[in-house]
């Protein structure tokens, strides 16, 4: 209970933030992952022989150990050296990719938004803005293979933001650039008819953010009580409220 007391603090100190300070700081990832896409789409072969060929980095090699360690120890435990001996390099080679612990602890959260940007990108090739809303918040639910130690990782980074100004910015700038493009596809789809013009576009969104959040925490700690076909069904239930003619409702 402590620990989502504190996550709730977290979340609604983020809403205080100016929302134009993630212009300069976030637009890269997201206009990386469109212009992947864009790449994968016009050559979908070579995309395929790409991802079979690739080697991991020695960049990603030393993330994943990052992660690894802090899952194990924690973020006070992962140390640059600890880290090293993980990814199975010196420490030189780590500061060869990442100036300082701060820096190292900073490209992991990162690597937690890249998937949402990746998403954004696919979603917005889909023809209506309800069916881009549908893509965003449906397949980013934790499935089957959604490893447990990803969800517990996070949730180590999140309490770690208090003591770290620049994670805190990373944290902060990326939600409200990932908002700032869910309410626009959100006003679209308002504009076009399927969600309830009347409802507050802003409310909504943050409604649907926290939900999504919040039943990737549940499906950690109740994976019995929260399978994927649960997690789906509330997603489902919420996105459906939304619509001005609702399923099943009486003309």
């Amino acid at each position: 209970m402590c620990l989502l007391v504190r996550l709730r603090s977290l979340c609604q100190a983020s809403f205080k933030i100016p929302q134009k300070t993630y212009v300069h700081n976030v637009a890269q990832p997201y206009q990386t992952a469109l212009a992947k896409l864009a790449m994968n789409t016009a050559n979908p072969d070579a995309a395929i022989s790409d991802q079979d060929d690739a080697a991991p980095s020695s960049r990603d090699l030393i993330l994943d150990a990052a992660k690894r360690v802090i899952e194990e120890r924690g973020i006070t435990g992962a140390t640059m050296r600890a880290i090293a001996l993980e990814a199975g390099l010196t420490t030189g080679a780590i500061v060869h990719h990442f100036k300082d612990k701060g820096e190292l602890l900073l490209q992991t959260l990162q690597s937690f938004f890249d998937p949402w940007f990746d998403t954004l990108a696919v979603a917005r090739t889909l023809p209506s803005a309800w069916e881009q809303l549908e893509h965003i918040f449906l397949s980013t639910l934790p499935g089957p293979d959604h490893p447990r130690s990803r969800t517990q990782i996070w949730l180590a980074m999140l309490l770690q933001l208090e003591r770290e100004e620049r994670l805190w910015k990373t944290y902060s700038d990326n939600y409200l650039a990932i908002r700032e493009e869910v309410y626009g596809i959100f006003r679209q789809a308002q504009a076009d008819g399927p969600i309830n013009p009347a409802l507050d576009a802003e409310i909504e969104c943050n409604r649907l953010l926290a939900l999504s959040d919040g039943l990737v925490v549940s499906a950690l700690g109740e994976p019995d009580r929260f399978p994927q076909s649960a997690l789906r069904a509330m997603m489902e239930l919420q996105l459906s409220a939304l619509l001005l003619d609702k399923p099943g409702a009486k003309r």
